[in-house]
């Protein structure tokens, strides 16, 4: 398999990053996942 396990544990820290930053966090997880590929 060559995407990892996401997880609940990375799950949760991102769900209360998101909050912490109100909704900033998502738009660099979405930012991240783009220059991935």
């Amino acid at each position: 398999m060559a995407q990892r396990q996401y997880g609940l544990v990375k799950f949760a820290f991102d769900a209360v990053l998101t909050l912490l930053t109100s909704g900033l966090w998502l738009i660099w997880i979405f930012v991240r996942e783009m220059r991935r590929r």
